[in-house]
């Protein structure tokens, strides 16, 4: 062992790279040559390392030793490393040498057929449930109406209400006389649609509170008289004297989608967007579109039957509108219910099995209510 004064070492003992040729070279000189006085300062310093595994490293990277210092001999690193690095000095000279001559590949213009015409469109929404009408949403709906001009417009049930004969128990002084209702329905949603868009087809199917509570009332309380045509909801509602086509019960787009109201209805406890459009598809084996949930998604499937989509397409009600008037399930002031505000646009070409549908949400800030459908937004100020 060298007796003296011994100047630091040029790197720090507990963090140098004994795996690293000049490092451990460095350190192997500051330590006189020897991997056993090394090893003894590494291990005074905290560090425990054998000399046996510093000289293993050692020789593996090729570190000079004492008598080769002494010489002048200047070390360098393995021959192995040596040759990988001049393996990968040539990689790279024959990848920029094949990029500096690869020629870029011309390539065929389409073959598909455009045809850019001869489209139709439905402008599909549901669950108005009037009075309970969602005022902002229903004037965001008419000004989509008159930006699209869709070919037809389909209420897709439960436009009606039908509060009176629910089985929800209600304060009888908070609702107007059912006559009442059914006339600002037929003039404040029925009539303005037919303004908002008087060039567009308009059809009208029934819903579970149409034809569900209505039904129901009639055959409970007064069967005597609930087959008589002037009860149907095409004539209490008056909906072929105000243009409308009365769908009783579903309207076929095309052969692979079909329109109808919905009754697999998922509860908000379990349930969500796109479960209940799940059920429908497995159920009927081709598209749908249906409302009843009040939630807004899609659900694709593929097997051996082929493609489809099932949409469920929100609603144009308030839920706090329901809620104050004790016509749907109560909620404590924490919660809120999970519906959506939406419609839908389907494209199709008539005649033909394809089509497109689009979901376009209708939201809220607090200071508008808004939709935006490609470029343009058609907003109002104000919520509900």
């Amino acid at each position: 062992m060298r007796v003296g004064v011994v100047n630091g070492p040029p790197l720090d003992l507990l963090t140098f790279s004994y795996r690293d040729l000049h490092q451990l070279t460095a350190m192997r000189q500051w330590a006189d040559w020897s991997y056993g006085e090394l090893a003894r300062r590494m291990n005074a310093a905290g560090r425990q390392i054998s000399p046996a595994a510093l000289s293993k490293w050692g020789t593996q990277l090729g570190v000079p030793d004492a008598r080769a210092a002494a010489c002048g001999m200047a070390f360098s690193p393995p021959a192995v490393v040596d040759e990988a690095q001049n393996a990968a000095a040539e990689r790279i000279a024959e990848l920029s040498q094949y990029f500096a001559g690869r020629v870029v590949p011309e390539a065929p213009g389409p073959t598909a057929a455009i045809d850019s015409g001869g489209y139709a469109t439905a402008l599909v929404l549901s669950d108005i449930h009037f009075p309970f009408v969602h005022e902002g949403a229903f004037e965001v709906v008419l000004g989509l109406a008159e930006l699209i001009r869709p070919t037809e417009i389909i209420i897709d049930g439960d436009c009606f209400d039908f509060a009176q004969v629910g089985r929800y128990i209600r304060d009888p002084n908070a609702h107007a006389t059912m006559q009442t209702d059914i006339e600002a329905c037929r003039r404040d949603i029925i009539a303005r649609v037919n303004a908002a868009s008087p060039q567009a087809v308009k059809r009208f199917i029934v819903g579970n509170h149409e034809e569900g509570r209505w039904r129901n009332y009639l055959y409970s309380r007064c069967p005597e008289i609930a087959d008589m045509p002037c009860l149907t909801m095409e004539a209490v509602l008056g909906l072929t004297e105000m243009g409308w086509v009365w769908q009783p019960f579903d309207y076929w787009i095309t052969d692979s989608l079909v329109v109808y109201h919905g009754d697999r209805h998922t509860s908000s406890l379990g349930g969500g967007s796109a479960m209940s459009a799940r059920k429908e598809s497995i159920d009927m084996g081709v598209s749908t579109i249906t409302g009843h949930t009040h939630h807004a998604g899609a659900f694709f499937r593929q097997d051996r039957a082929g493609y489809r989509v099932s949409y469920e397409i929100g609603c144009l009600c308030d839920w706090r509108k329901m809620q104050a008037a004790h016509v749907t399930a109560q909620r404590t002031p924490t919660k809120m219910g999970d519906w959506h505000l939406a419609v839908c646009l389907v494209r199709y070409k008539p005649g033909h099995s394809s089509f497109r549908a689009e979901l376009i949400p209708i939201l809220e800030d607090g200071k508008r209510t808004f939709a935006i459908w490609q470029d343009s937004e058609v907003s109002i100020r104000g919520g509900c």
